[in-house]
């Protein structure tokens, strides 16, 4: 019986298809820099930011001296805080949770990052556990963040579903006995997810 429904945030939650689409776009729009030199200088330091060996703290300086501009670390709170939501598939989540399953992310992404982004969408009324790599300290292709979220929700594999916009991702939880849902971005079809839902038993 499925109890837990894990969403993935970036392509799943948005409609950009990774985190790293979204914050490029958003420091063209906050510094008019080339789009390819921000992604050049902040991907030096993305997998450690995922990872939570470092904050955006500690790479600010080294990344501003990568784009050759002092730029203030205030604008963070812009990149962060604005994503394009997927507001059909936070809405299927705000209803799941809403007739009692246990709702939650689990998300290859930076502390602060997912921190401001809770915050300013009240995440913490819609999901009852928020699993981001940077505090557990691996990604999605290990099995470790998959351990932490069925030891927060104290449920066994077979009873979650997680649903990602990545294949590859969905590997590591498959073999754990998770449910899991590719989820086209490209195409958004929330209507065939909440099909396969059903399919589970789950009444929406």
């Amino acid at each position: 019986m499925i109890k837990v429904i894990f969403f993935d945030f970036d392509g799943v939650l948005t409609t950009d298809s990774a985190g790293r689409v979204t914050i490029f776009n958003n420091f063209v729009e906050q510094t008019g820099l080339a789009k390819e030199k921000i992604s050049e200088c902040y991907l030096k330091f993305n997998d450690e930011l995922k990872s939570g060996s470092i904050d955006h703290k500690d790479m600010w300086q080294d990344f501003c001296d990568c784009l050759g501009n002092d730029i203030n670390i205030d604008v963070l709170q812009y990149v962060n805080r604005h994503v394009p939501l997927n507001i059909k598939m936070v809405e299927l989540a705000h209803q799941l949770h809403d007739r009692e399953f246990v709702t939650g992310i689990i998300t290859s992404n930076s502390r602060d990052r997912m921190a401001d982004i809770v915050d300013e969408f009240g995440f913490n009324n819609i999901f009852d556990y928020i699993i981001t790599s940077a505090v557990v300290g691996e990604m999605k292709d290990g099995a470790k963040i998959f351990e932490k979220a069925l030891e927060k929700t104290n449920m066994q594999a077979e009873e979650c579903v997680f649903v990602d916009n990545s294949e590859k991702n969905l590997v590591v939880p498959k073999e754990m006995g998770f449910q899991t849902y590719f989820f086209d971005h490209e195409k958004n079809d929330v209507d065939i997810f909440i099909q396969y839902l059903k399919t589970l038993g789950i009444k929406i």
